[in-house]
């Protein structure tokens, strides 16, 4: 078999450094001082992304794209020819695993148990992704007592999982069971430093729904303890103080966040308005408002808030503007509508009143 050129790509120092390894005939694992090495490969190709790190002067991790952790490398083979290789090579396990994945995927998971357990029964993420993909199989033909049984023996190999650990997370969405799914994720939060950032991010997806903002509170200000660099963590504190009635508490989180760096610092700025709002500090609020229509012209929420705060300090002229883009930009934004209806009413222009205060009642019925 002739060999391919192949390109390995890592962060090293101050830029991107290039290793050139060869595709060989071999299995062999990369992990030495040279630039070079054997590769997994049975099959030609032309071109193979891959993805490694580098610690000092040793590649310590190498993941093919595609694939995760583990390259395919009989991407070629059906599955009677994958079967025969199997057959003549009892102990090459990466082919067993090979076979393994696309029996499972047909779905045939009894034949795919009965292979796994040829390859190696102790191996433990592959048992943790047959139990999970067997439970999700189950949950598909809605047996969901047998799936979450087979995602709980999945969890007995790999308690962290992201994947397991997903889907119980979403039968509990599926059945709106709202605090078993808040619950849930908070226990994650509480007991997996692997994977803990995401199932972080998600319990702050849960807070409009929360039936415990304390604890919620507790857990964001441990992780924010633990990694203090983490602007999100701060954001997400500021939500649990605002949606507990403590503006001036949620400001001083999102002002964390935003110094952190964030990814939700227009959330952030217009939150805090919001919050400044709420303690009548009007030129606070119409400063962080502006703050947001800086990064993005088009905010309706910055232009909304931005005119409310021109309203409470009698700025009539500016404000009428403001509500004005509001509306450019959502013509159905009920509470533009509504406010500007109060304003033409203070100023007496009773017909522009009228006609603001129909248009709120029109997208806003319930009221």
């Amino acid at each position: 078999m002739g060999s391919y050129n192949i390109q390995l790509k890592y962060n090293h120092g101050n830029g991107n450094e290039i290793v050139e390894l060869k595709l060989l005939d071999r299995i062999k694992f990369v992990g030495k001082k040279s630039p070079s090495g054997g590769i997994v490969v049975r099959k030609k190709l032309e071109t193979l992304d891959v993805i490694g790190t580098r610690t000092k002067d040793y590649v310590q991790t190498l993941s093919f794209l595609g694939f995760g952790n583990d390259v395919d490398v009989f991407e070629n083979y059906n599955i009677e020819e994958l079967k025969k290789f199997v057959s003549a090579n009892p102990k090459d396990f990466n082919a067993c695993l090979a076979l393994f994945h696309r029996v499972l995927w047909q779905p045939n998971v009894d034949e795919a148990e009965f292979i796994l357990k040829q390859c190696n029964p102790s191996y433990s993420k592959e048992w943790a992704m047959f139990y999970n993909n067997y439970g999700v199989l189950e949950f598909e033909r809605r047996e969901f007592e047998k799936g979450l049984s087979y995602l709980s023996k999945s969890l007995n190999y790999a308690p962290c999982n992201i994947f397991p650990n997903r889907n119980i997370y979403e039968y509990y969405i599926f059945k709106k069971d709202s605090k078993s799914a808040t619950n849930f994720i908070r226990n994650l939060v509480k007991s997996c430093t692997e994977n803990q950032e995401y199932w972080v991010n998600e319990l702050h997806t849960r807070l409009p729904k929360s039936d415990n903002i304390e604890e919620d509170i507790s857990i964001f200000t441990n992780v924010s303890d633990k990694d203090p660099s983490n602007g999100n963590y701060y954001y997400y504190l500021g939500r649990c103080y605002e949606l507990q009635g403590q503006p001036l508490t949620a400001i001083k989180n999102y002002l964390q966040a935003i110094e952190h760096e964030t990814k939700f610092k227009t959330n952030a700025l217009i939150n805090m308005s919001n919050n400044y709002r709420l303690v009548n500090n009007y030129d606070k609020a119409e400063y962080y408002a502006k703050e947001t229509i800086k990064i993005n012209p088009k905010f309706l929420l910055g232009h909304y808030h931005l005119a409310y705060s021109y309203f409470m300090r009698n700025r009539y002229t500016e404000a009428i503007y403001e509500y004005e883009q509001t509306l450019n930009i959502d013509p159905k934004f009920f509470a533009a509508y509504k406010e500007l209806g109060d304003l033409y009413t203070i100023i007496g222009e009773k017909k522009k009143a009228v006609e603001n205060f129909e248009m709120a009642r029109m997208y806003w019925p319930q009221n």
